[in-house]
């Protein structure tokens, strides 16, 4: 027994390992504890809740919820420290609204005070740099335009107490001016801008003290550079603000006739409302019709017709618009000054007539409506020349058609004696003549056939007029008494 106990212990010490391992004791794992349910407000207090404005803060809402948390039941009404809370959360929501409103009036004030402070300054400012320029008396265009040749611009718009944006936004009018001073063509800051039409730098540079009757060195002032180009408003600012409107350049024209050459008509028409001599004349005595309707510029002419401008006015060579708008072939014009009351047969001083001129320069068109007119087909100017003798030296087939259909007289010579044959050969010659250096557009292939069938029209009516002649010759000898 003792050797088996022996041996039993001797195992469990060798083999500590296969002893029986028992399993320690589990513990029981306890169950989560169910969610609790929140607390439930009372009807009362819920209904107040839920029509609360949408500006309550979560803050407002979470007291509410913390306050209502150990209320009654569904149905019961609000306990005296519910109530409590309701009227302070109504009273916090009604100074929060005053408090919005109240910033909301400040801000706007302020924003309202800062625009009124700043256009202050800056009225400030302005009337204090025209101040400072009337104290100094500097004249501001000769400075300018000075400093900006120099190129100095910077420095020279601090110096004189001038606007720096102003002075820098238009660097490069003054230089193109100060260049233009002391150049060829000297003009003023106020010049370059109504001629390019720059309103808001027109009404700037007159609140500057800009001249708006000064004028360059060919005597133009800013209305005429405007009326030249067609600027309206421009014009308007200059003539509100006391532009001259009989300013003269130093040939003579006025802002008139420059609208009126150009065909401005708006221009013309609120020139001649503000007051413009319709009858103004240039240095050759020429009106603005005159100068219309050398220009082709048919609906100016219209409107000074219609505003009452003379329409047989005459020029220092005694040329009148009819004349000039002939000569230039301005078939629209000649019809407005014929519908005018213009007479077709007025002479210059040279005897020179409207028919003449159309007919020296080949516009058969013109010459056409001139003979329906009444114009005289034979008249003779003072070298003896007639409408069909200038239109054979011009070499113009169609207008001396015209003018023989038309009962001109074929056998009429200058003084010095050339025939209208004469003179249509000699100008078939001159074609022919090689090289022609005093002739700067040599005649055409067209026009050498031209010129040669006007002279076989001419051999051809003058060989009829022979016959004709011939045959009543014979008739008066016939005719003669035996006795």
């Amino acid at each position: 027994m003792d050797t088996h106990h022996h041996n039993g212990r001797r195992a469990r010490d060798a083999a500590p390992h296969q002893l029986p391992l028992q399993p320690p004791p589990q513990q029981q794992q306890q169950p989560p504890p169910p969610p609790q349910p929140p607390p439930q407000l009372p009807p009362a207090l819920l209904a107040a809740a839920s029509s609360s404005s949408s500006s309550s803060s979560s803050s407002s809402s979470f007291s509410l919820a913390a306050a209502g948390g150990g209320g009654a039941g569904a149905g019961a009404r609000p306990t005296p420290r519910e109530a409590e809370l309701l009227a302070t959360l109504a009273e916090r929501d009604a100074q929060l609204s005053t408090s919005l409103a109240q910033l909301a009036a400040e801000r706007d004030a302020l924003a309202s005070t800062r625009a009124e402070r700043e256009a202050a300054a800056a009225r400030y400012r302005h009337v204090m740099h025209l101040y400072e320029l009337e104290k100094r008396r500097v004249k501001l265009d000769d400075c300018l335009q000075y400093v900006a040749l120099v190129g100095h611009t910077r420095d020279a718009a601090s110096a004189l107490g001038a606007c720096r944006d102003f002075w820098l936004n238009d660097v490069q009018m003054h230089w193109a001016v100060a260049k233009a001073r002391h150049g060829e063509h000297k003009m003023t800051r106020l010049m370059w801008a109504s001629e390019r039409g720059l309103l808001p730098r027109v009404r700037e540079l007159i609140a500057w003290n800009s001249d708006v009757n000064a004028q360059d060195e060919d005597g133009m002032a800013p209305l005429h550079f405007a009326s030249n180009e067609g600027h309206l408003e421009v014009a308007r600012e200059l003539v509100a603000r006391g532009a001259n409107l009989e300013t003269k350049a130093k040939n003579g024209k006025t802002a008139l006739h420059e609208a009126s050459v150009h065909g401005r008509v708006a221009l013309v028409c609120f020139l001649l409302d503000a007051g413009a001599q319709i009858e103004a004349r240039d240095n050759i005595l020429a009106t603005p019709l005159f100068a219309a309707s050398g220009d082709g510029q048919a609906e100016t002419v219209r409107l000074l017709l219609e505003r009452g401008a003379t329409v047989d006015s005459r020029i220092d060579d005694s040329g009148t618009s009819l004349m000039l708008a002939s000569e230039n072939g301005r078939l629209d014009v000649v019809l407005e000054l014929l519908f005018g009351g213009a007479n077709a047969n007025l002479r210059a001083t040279d005897g020179t007539t409207a028919l003449h001129q159309a007919s020296f320069h080949g516009h058969a068109e013109v010459v056409r409506e001139l003979l329906s007119r009444g114009a005289a087909v034979d008249a003779l100017v003072d070298d003896g020349a007639t409408p069909l003798i200038d239109a054979c030296t011009g070499g113009h087939l169609a207008a001396a058609t015209l003018l023989l259909d038309a009962g001109a007289d074929p056998t009429l010579r200058f003084n010095n004696g050339a025939s209208v044959l004469q003179c249509a050969e000699q100008r078939m010659q001159l074609d022919d003549d090689e090289p022609r250096k005093w002739d700067p557009e040599p005649p055409t292939p067209t026009q050498r056939e031209e010129h040669k069938a006007l002279v076989k029209l001419l051999k051809k009516r003058l060989g009829e007029l022979r016959k004709k002649t011939a045959r009543a010759r014979r008739r008066r000898v016939v005719n003669v008494p035996w006795w």
